[in-house]
């Protein structure tokens, strides 16, 4: 179930899994996770937690790096996210060539909040890009790959 969650954004999945470990974590582990990344988080007036661009990218950091988890459980992780099905052409991947691998996660809230956060793994020089905008998925979709591509070339020409 948490692969499927990864790949394929499904949230029934999701649920699927709280259910499973919630009997087994305690109700301040998250905390103890969110102490190991480098950004403050706070929570919304709703349930949901509210991440900017900075606070995913350390996530990411996080996994990439195993600050928390064991090195094979990160990579297994990111592995997942190499695998995401979701948006995998039309964001950060569009225009950057097809031998490049990334390990990835889309995010969209409402109709009007889209954002593509991965890790883009270029030989000697892997780096994390997080955009996040508040436009249609179709013009978002567009920025975010045009945006990935200057960083990529900037990156590769280093």
């Amino acid at each position: 179930m948490a692969r499927i969650t990864i790949e394929q954004s499904d949230n029934t999945a999701l649920n699927g899994v709280q259910d499973i470990i919630k009997p087994h974590v305690s109700t301040n582990s998250p905390n103890s996770a969110y102490s190991a990344l480098d950004v403050e988080f706070t929570d919304s007036s709703s349930t949901d937690l509210q991440l900017s661009a900075r606070s995913y990218t350390s996530f990411l950091k996080c996994l990439y790096f195993a600050c928390y988890l064991s090195t094979d459980s990160s990579q297994e992780i990111m592995n997942y996210l190499t695998h995401s099905t979701e948006g995998k052409s039309n964001k950060l991947k569009k225009y950057l060539p097809n031998n490049v691998k990334i390990a990835h996660k889309i995010g969209v809230a409402g109709n009007m909040s889209q954002a593509d956060c991965g890790v883009v793994y270029v030989p000697n020089r892997n780096y994390a890009l997080c955009v996040m905008l508040e436009e249609s998925e179709d013009r978002a979709s567009e920025v975010i790959a045009q945006v990935s591509k200057k960083v990529y070339d900037y990156v590769d020409k280093l």
